[in-house]
């Protein structure tokens, strides 16, 4: 058993929520154009947090 690979975190969606929201916050300061393959990114969160991320 390898203890690095078999580690899972959870994260309270209170937590996951204020992360997005103050890292937004803090890029939205020196955005100039829209973040690349952000469908993908999109996606990949929502595979990620299943369940927790409201899809728009």
């Amino acid at each position: 058993m390898n203890a690095s690979t078999d580690l899972t975190v959870t994260v309270s969606n209170e937590a996951m929520a204020k992360v997005l929201y103050l890292s937004t916050q803090k890029a939205q300061e020196t955005w100039e154009k829209s973040v690349p393959n952000w469908p993908t990114i999109l996606t990949q969160f929502a595979i990620h947090f299943e369940g927790r991320l409201p899809m728009v």
